[in-house]
Order: C-alpha cells, then structure tokens, then sequence
C-alpha cells in the first residue's frame, strides 16, 4: 500500500490552497475587468473601444482556463469557471441588446470560447484519466500522452466554435 508521509501531504495542501487563492484572485480581477468596462460604457460610449475590450477580456478568460489547467481538477472550481463562461455569453448577448450593434469582436462564437472549452475539457479529461490512470497536463513538451491530449483540446475548442 502507497502511503503519502505527513510532509507529502502538506505539500499537496499547501499546492491546493494556491491553486485556490489564485483561482479567487483571477475570478476577481477579471470580474472587475468586465465591470469596469460595462462603467466605462455608460459614462463615454465609444464602440471600437468596447468591441476590442470585450474580445480581449473574452480570450483572456479563455486562455487562463487553458493555461491554468490545475483549477479545473477540483468539482467545485470548475463548475465556478462554467459559471464564469455562461456569465460572459450573457453579459456579451446583455451588451450587444443595450446598445443595438452587432462586431466582429462580440459575435456568439467569440463569446463561447471559454464555455466551448470547458465543456470539451471535461469530457476529454474523463476520458483521458480513464485511458491513463492519472490527471492530464497542457504541455508543450514532455509527455506524448500529454502532448496529445493538449493537442486534441486545442484543435476539438476552435473546430466547435468555427460551426458556432
């Protein structure tokens, strides 16, 4: 029997609470992002400057989720980041019903980046931890079985959203 020593498990305790804290931190700042640009629209609307906002914060979103793949193995972070990526559909669809336009920068493929892939991740990440009795990474190198998974997360989000 594989039995953890005191230390190993303070160490994975220690990993959780950043990865925790750094979850909260990220939520925070990007929500005031969002509600610093809903303030800054009503006080001077300018549309260039809220499209290109609202496809930064929107991608932005996207490749932390991407990027911070470790948030997403807790049940509870990510059905928070689900939260998160539904709430930017609507607050994008809320927007574009306020001010009556339609860009490039907020159409409903763009705004389903986030949510596109972590419906995907969730169900590749089954898959995977299935096939390979252990948690998947987003890597560049290293692991094949990694390499792969990165690769196939990748391509499967942008194929879903080009038939969005």
């Amino acid at each position: 029997m594989n039995r953890k020593s005191k230390k190993e498990i303070k160490l994975e305790l220690d990993s959780e609470k950043k990865i925790a804290q750094r979850f909260v931190a990220l939520t925070a700042i990007f929500i005031l992002l969002y509600c610093l640009v809903l303030l800054f629209i009503f006080i001077n609307f300018q549309k260039s400057f809220f499209t290109k906002t609202i496809w930064f914060l929107n991608t932005g979103v996207f490749i932390w989720f991407f990027t911070d793949y470790e948030i997403l193995r807790s049940n509870s972070r990510y059905l928070f980041a689900l939260f998160i990526s539904i709430f930017i559909v609507l607050y994008s669809h809320y927007i574009q019903q306020i001010f009556q336009f339609r860009s490039f920068a907020i159409t409903f493929p763009e705004t389903t980046f986030a949510l596109v892939f972590l419906l995907i991740q969730w169900s590749i990440r089954r898959v995977y931890q299935k096939i390979f009795k252990t948690e998947p990474e987003v890597t560049r190198t290293g692991d094949t079985k990694n390499i792969l998974y990165t690769i196939i997360l990748i391509f499967s989000t942008f194929i879903i959203i080009s038939f969005l």
